[in-house]
Parts: structure tokens; sequence; C-alpha cells
């Protein structure tokens, strides 16, 4: 085993700075004012400050909002697609038909000149 206070060396694992604390489900003392309908307590360091994030699991009421903003958005981009093929059948057409039109007169003039 590597003394903790010397660096690792290169290639090898870093070694955990402290034990991870494992406690079975129904375990007791795990401080006082313990809801065990709480959620996930997750301990992060960042920046030197170690900071308790609280995990819940969410409710139906957010379920729902979530499930309504998903619907709002597919909705805002299903109206947006349909806009733009609104937009552009009427372009394509006005495009197609005068793309006949040219045709049909390109071939009435060569008639006229006599080619």
């Amino acid at each position: 085993m590597q003394d903790p206070a010397q660096p690792p060396r290169p290639g090898q694992p870093e070694q955990p700075r402290s034990e991870p604390e494992i406690l079975p489900p129904n375990a007791q003392g795990r401080g006082r004012g313990y809801d065990p309908d709480a959620g996930v307590f997750v301990y992060v360091d960042s920046d030197g400050q170690t900071r308790r994030v609280n995990v819940k699991t969410p409710g139906p009421f957010t379920i729902i909002q979530i499930l309504l903003a998903v619907a709002l958005f597919a909705a805002v981009i299903f109206a947006l697609i349909l806009g733009a093929l609104f937009f552009l059948i009427p372009i394509a057409a006005v495009s197609l038909a005068a793309l006949i039109a040219w045709f049909y007169a390109r071939n009435l003039w060569s008639r006229v000149r006599g080619r």
C-alpha cells in the first residue's frame, strides 16, 4: 500500500480520500430530523466548498407540469413546421405554374419564328 502523503505514481489510480459510508436500508441513527421520504442527499465538493444537495422524487403535480411543458414545446414545433409547409406550398405552386408557362411560351415562340 502506498503512503497517502505521497502523490500517486503515473499510471496508477488515485486512492480514495475517504471511505464511503454504506448504510443498510433500515438503519437507525442517521442523525436527528431524518425524513425517510426526503429523497437522496448528495454532498458536492466544488471550488473547495462542500454543499448539501437534496434530490427528491418528483410528485404528481411536477410530473404533470413537465408533461405539459413537453406538449407545449411539441405543439410549437408542429405549428412552425405546419406554418412553413403552408408558406411553401403556394410558392411551389406558383413556381411550377411559371415553369410550365415558360416551357409553353418557349414552344409557342419557336413555332412563331419557324424553327
